[in-house]
Formats: structure tokens, sequence, C-alpha cells
């Protein structure tokens, strides 16, 4: 009696097992690739805001620094009219004295010759004598006016040259103060990751724009100061209305307008435009002694101030 052989009946669970592990490694190698374009977007946009930055600084630095270098210019060419002027003044004096040790020598030679005259008989005629006389004290006259003047002028133009050297050493002073803050700026603070919520704050015309306010510890969208512009349905448009911002004035203000914001729950990212460092500078140094972590950007005055696409907001410094 034969034996019958048994086979072993098809199976498609390696074959399933194989195109599900495929199928998974590609969507692993998908995820990895978007988050890698991700984070190069990010740092691609942080990069152009420092650039920006960094180059609207350095060309009002050297537009101070050309200013400097004109107001120097014009200090040595005024000081070398100054210096023309007072030798033009000492040269006329001495050749005023020269003339008058001249006349001088000559009257008193004419002296000598009318005092033989007299000597020789009363009837001498003593009209040249006295003509020469008066001639000689008239002169002298005129000489001790001149000198006069001559010293007035030296004075005045001694006092001018004081006065600019005061004057451009005050310009000087403006300069170095104007620039310090601006060189400053380049050194931008390390960042540090936090799990606070950010808050933009707008500074422009030189105050402040919440994009949020805080009432009974809800935030509510600002609708007083800004106004808002639906581009679509992700992206709306914010513009400060010039004078409704928060003005940026005394210490006691400013902290009564960060107070109302929760300190340990938020940060704050200043949107800085070009027209209002100095109430940038003010406003973080109120918030940095309420206890406000920040960061800020700088914008042209021309720039749009979009919200809600685009990469997310940068860490607090």
């Amino acid at each position: 009696m034969s034996r019958r052989t048994l086979g072993q009946p098809d199976s498609l669970e390696m074959l399933l097992d194989t195109m599900c592990n495929t199928f998974g490694g590609i969507i692993l190698i998908a995820l990895l690739i978007a988050l890698l374009a991700r984070e190069t977007k990010v740092k691609d946009a942080a990069t152009r805001v420092v650039t920006d930055s960094e180059a609207m600084l350095q060309q009002r630095i050297a537009l101070a620094e050309q200013d400097l270098r004109e107001a120097r210019a014009r200090q040595a060419v005024l000081e070398q009219q100054a210096r023309d002027h007072a030798q033009a003044g000492l040269l006329q004096l001495i050749e005023q004295r020269e003339q008058l040790r001249q006349l001088s020598a000559g009257l008193t030679e004419r002296l000598r010759d009318s005092q033989s005259q007299l000597d020789a008989g009363p009837a001498a005629d003593t009209s040249h004598v006295e003509e020469a006389i008066r001639q000689m004290l008239e002169r002298v006259s005129n000489t001790e006016q001149r000198q006069i003047e001559a010293r007035n002028l030296q004075a005045s133009l001694q006092t001018k040259q004081r006065e600019l050297r005061r004057t451009l050493q005050q310009d000087s002073n403006r300069l170095a103060q104007a620039l310090a803050p601006r060189v400053q700026r380049l050194r931008l603070p390390r960042e540090h990751e936090t799990d606070k919520k950010h808050l933009y704050i707008v500074v422009r015309h030189g105050r402040l724009y919440p994009l949020y306010v805080y009432r009974n510890d809800n935030p509510e969208r600002n609708t007083h100061s800004l106004r808002w512009i639906e581009e679509s349905p992700t992206i709306r448009r914010v513009e400060p209305l010039p004078t409704l911002g928060a003005p940026v004035t005394t210490e006691n203000a400013l902290a009564t307008f960060f107070r109302q914001y929760p300190v340990d729950h938020v940060y704050l990212v200043f949107q800085v435009y070009e027209d209002s460092f100095a109430a940038f500078n003010t406003a973080k140094t109120a918030a940095v002694a309420l206890g406000f972590d920040y960061t800020w950007q700088p914008r042209r005055n021309s720039e749009i101030l979009r919200i809600g696409a685009g990469s997310a907001p940068p860490p607090p410094q």
C-alpha cells in the first residue's frame, strides 16, 4: 500500500510582512525629510532677519561716521582761518611798530636841528617843528587805535575758536552716544527654550501695540489700537493706528501697562520698526525690571506685519 505525501500549503504572510516593513520605512523617511525642511526654513528666516538688521545698522553707523568726518574737516578749516587772521594782525602790528620807530627817529633828528636853530637866535622859524610834532602825535594816536582794534580782533578770533572746539566736542559726544546703542544691538543675546506662550507687541510711531489684551486673565484681540485685515482664512494683516497705541512715557505708566500680562505664562516678542528704537529700549528696560522674558525682531517702516502663517516665533533671549 503506497503512502500519500502531504504538501505544504502556500502562505502570503512573509510577503505581507515585507510590504508592511517597506511601507513603514517610506513613511519614516518622509517624516524626517519634512522635519528637516521645516528647520531649514526657520533658520533661513532668522538669518535673513539678522542680516537685514545688521545691514540697516551698519548703514546708519556709516552715515554718523561721515557726519563726524565732515565736522572735523570744518573745524580744521575754521582753525586755519583763525590762525591766518591772527598772523595777519600780528604782522600788521609789527609793521606799524617799525614805522613808529622810524618816525620817532626822524622827529628826534628834526628836534635836534630845531634846537640848534633856536640856540643860534630867537628869530629862527619854528613853524615846521610844531607841524612835525603835530603829525607825530596824530600818527601815534592812529597807531595806538589800530593796535587796540587788532587786539580786539585777535581776542574775538580766539573766542570763536574756543566756541568752535566746544561745539565740535559736543557734536562728537552726541555722535558717540548715538553710535554706542546701535553697535550694542548687533551683539544679540543667546536664546533659550521656554514653555511660556508668546505675546507679540508692535513698537511703531513711538508707541506700544499689543496684539492681545488680557481681561480677567483671558486674552482678547486688540481692536482698539490695531486694524485687523483678513487676507485669507489663515493669514491676517495687522496695521497700528498712529495715535491710539500705548505711549512710552514714565516707568510707572509702563509698569501698569505690562502688569496686565501674566509674567509666569507669557514672554514678549517685540516687533520693532525703524522709527521706534528709542521707545523699544525704554519699554524693554521696564519689562525686564518686572521679570518678563523677551525677544525682538527689527522691521522696516515699509514692511507689513502678517500673523497666522509662516515660521514659529523666536524663543526668548
